[in-house]
């Protein structure tokens, strides 16, 4: 079995301009866990998972806080940066 023959391939993307509040529907809209992060030429440079989110929500204790990071903080901001790849021919 190669990972061609398992991987998904109608990927949602997210840029890493995107704010977290954005990147929070798309992954509700498409009932996903994660997206990987594109850059304006469409390479890949970093994954986006909830709990990437939820590990920076963790670090603030006030509501109002918390509340600011969806709209004021950028998807670069807390994705995860340059992940582990492998050929769909492995």
């Amino acid at each position: 079995m190669r990972v061609t023959d398992v991987m998904q391939t109608s990927l949602r993307t997210i840029r890493g301009t995107d704010t977290v509040a954005e990147a929070v529907a798309l992954l509700a809209e498409n009932h996903v866990t994660g997206a990987p992060v594109i850059d304006d030429h469409g390479r890949l440079g970093g994954v986006l998972s909830n709990s990437d989110i939820l590990e920076v929500l963790a670090e603030h204790a006030d509501p109002e806080e918390r509340e600011s990071i969806f709209d004021e903080t950028l998807v670069q901001e807390v994705m995860t940066p340059r992940p582990q790849t492998i050929s769909p021919e492995a």
